[in-house]
């Protein structure tokens, strides 16, 4: 059986470009956590605000668990907080997933947010004033987990190129 491929990572790593260009190399389903929380509970945004940031952990390891459930041979983009989780974690090496840390630094993070078109509202910024210190402190506090990866892929230049840089990785495993 294909494990489920994980792609971890800070806000703005490009997990989710990402896991749309390695899901068409490798035929494989694409799932992404924080947009089926969005068609299932409404923006990350709101939940945030209305029900708070402990209320969207637990929706986010319900949706993993789900997600790993539904398509154990996924491509999945979690979210950039979910591997903080010891549930979520569990459930990942539970489905004996491959996770991969998509590796970025504060400058990068804070260019690619810069320049994000979608209109995604990040809630852990939202309030910041200085967004280059929130995430690097974001970056150092969650660095522990992150490290757990199985592969970690050192920033790269597009999703297109994280993929290829991945698919080559999982060769080596």
């Amino acid at each position: 059986m294909t494990r489920p491929l994980i792609l971890i990572g800070m806000m703005g790593a490009g997990k989710s470009a990402t896991a749309e260009k390695l899901g068409a190399k490798l035929t494989r389903p694409v799932r992404d956590c924080d947009q089926e929380i969005e068609a299932e509970h409404g923006t990350i945004e709101d939940i945030f605000t209305e029900l708070g940031e402990e209320t969207f952990r637990k929706i986010e390891e319900e949706m993993v668990k789900k997600i790993l459930t539904e398509n154990p041979s996924a491509v999945i983009a979690l979210g950039g907080g979910a591997y903080l989780s010891a549930p979520v974690r569990k459930a990942c090496q539970d489905a004996n997933a491959l996770v991969v840390w998509l590796k970025a630094d504060a400058d990068t993070i804070l260019k690619r947010l810069d320049k994000d078109e979608s209109g995604a509202v990040r809630p852990l910024l939202a309030q910041a004033g200085d967004k280059k210190t929130l995430i690097q402190d974001l970056l150092e506090a969650r660095l522990p987990f992150y490290e757990q990866a199985d592969i970690v892929i050192e920033e790269q230049a597009s999703p297109e190129a994280a993929a290829l840089a991945i698919l080559k990785a999982q060769e080596l495993q």
